[in-house]
């Protein structure tokens, strides 16, 4: 459900599904999907906001490989960079 919200933007319920799915969270692999995911949501937050170097350094901060890079693929056709190095919370260069 997190996903089919982030899909079509509505990153209040998805935000709503993380917080539902750390509270059950099995594995260290589980909390690295959520706060990955979270990352997304604080990008595409920063994003919708006119701050893509926000963008940048929250999706820098995805861990899970897989959502990584299509997240840097996708952020690549929007001219959003995303290194590969993570980004320290707060640091938008």
């Amino acid at each position: 459900m997190t996903t089919q919200a982030i899909n079509i933007g509505d990153l209040e319920t998805a935000r709503h599904h993380l917080g539902d799915a750390r509270s059950v969270a099995m594995s260290a692999r589980d909390l690295q999907k959520i706060e990955s995911l979270d990352q997304l949501i604080i990008g595409a937050e920063a994003l919708r906001s006119g701050d893509p170097s926000g963008a940048r350094a929250a999706w820098s901060r995805i861990e899970e490989p897989r959502l990584a890079r299509e997240v840097r693929h996708k952020a690549r056709l929007i001219g959003v960079e995303v290194p590969m190095v993570p980004m320290e919370e707060g640091t938008t260069q």
